[in-house]
């Protein structure tokens, strides 16, 4: 569900080329905490991996708390962002999510 909610945002863009700096840039979520959702969506998941590497290496807690706050936190945004894509926010940083 992470790496979709990610993807989402990602092709939301319309750029094929780094989608997920435009994705960044959109949505005003610092780049490092789509890169993290990304890394830990692509390596790791135990039974619920989206990669084959990652079936042997579950998400620690603290990892999964982070997808889950990050991914709220960028649902919301995107939420925002539909509603009024010209008003001002502070960019989302990996101190808004559960840090890890």
């Amino acid at each position: 569900m992470a790496h979709f909610c990610l993807t989402v945002l990602e092709i939301s863009t319309g750029q094929r080329r780094d989608a997920r700096k435009a994705a960044a840039k959109r949505y005003g979520i610092d780049e490092q905490v789509l890169r993290r959702i990304g890394q830990l969506t692509a390596t790791k998941g135990g039974a619920g991996v989206r990669k084959a590497q990652g079936a042997h290496d579950d998400l620690s807690r603290d990892e999964t708390r982070f997808l889950d706050e990050a991914i709220k936190t960028s649902i919301h945004r995107a939420a925002e962002i539909a509603h009024d894509s010209d008003a001002a926010r502070r960019i989302i940083t990996m101190q808004d999510p559960p840090r890890h």
